[in-house]
């Protein structure tokens, strides 16, 4: 019971309150208590480790890395072009110094804590409750893509649905949060850089 309600409370009431019309100063203590338990879970019951594994389970895995992100890269630069073509590639042309230096901040503030609660520690901690590895595998896509509602766009629902299980299946075969982080900032980044900031509240 104890594991279902921190699933209730970390992964979907937090989401819910960042959709809620308040001033963000008050959202503030629900996150830092969130922080502080994860923090406190992650070092006395998970006892993760902090290590960088450099040798990847990678096998068979970067063809299908390789051809998908084409995919999406041939894919996204199309529909910006054809239906809003004066953001393609706006703000790595008119902006250089924005582009640089929210890539890095994006990469250090959302993609590292964000593979870090979906990935590490929601595989260690909450993977026993769902022994069906598609029903466990579902629950972790939809609550990563739940976790984008409070920028209220079914798009941005959509594309983190997706990109939710292109993380699962990496983090799965690799057991890597760094492969998974550099997997997400890229996707995130050429999103940011074809012309889809705006949609996912980047500055743009």
């Amino acid at each position: 019971m104890k594991k279902y309600l921190e699933l209730f409370f970390l992964y979907v009431l937090a989401p819910i309150i960042l959709l809620v019309d308040i001033e963000f100063v008050y959202k503030i203590p629900y996150f830092l208590i969130g922080f502080i338990y994860v923090g406190y879970l992650t070092i006395k019951e998970e006892k993760i480790e902090w290590k960088i594994e450099w040798r990847l389970k990678t096998r068979g895995l970067l063809v299908p890395l390789i051809i998908r992100f084409v995919f999406i890269l041939i894919a996204t630069v199309l529909f910006i072009y054809q239906f809003e073509g004066e953001k393609l590639f706006n703000v790595i042309t008119t902006k250089p110094w924005l582009w640089a230096w929210f890539s890095v901040v994006y990469i250090l503030l959302s993609v590292i804590p964000q593979e870090f609660l979906y990935r590490t520690f929601f595989f260690s901690r909450y993977r026993e409750l769902f022994p069906n590895k598609w029903i466990f595998m579902a629950v972790n896509c939809l609550l990563f893509s739940f976790a984008h509602i409070w920028l209220q766009s079914p798009i941005v629902l959509i594309f983190t649905l997706v990109g939710g299980l292109f993380y699962f299946i990496t983090y799965r075969r690799t057991q890597s949060l760094l492969f998974v982080c550099i997997e997400h900032a890229v996707y995130g980044i050429w999103l940011f850089t074809v012309g889809f900031g705006e949609l996912f509240n980047f500055p743009v």
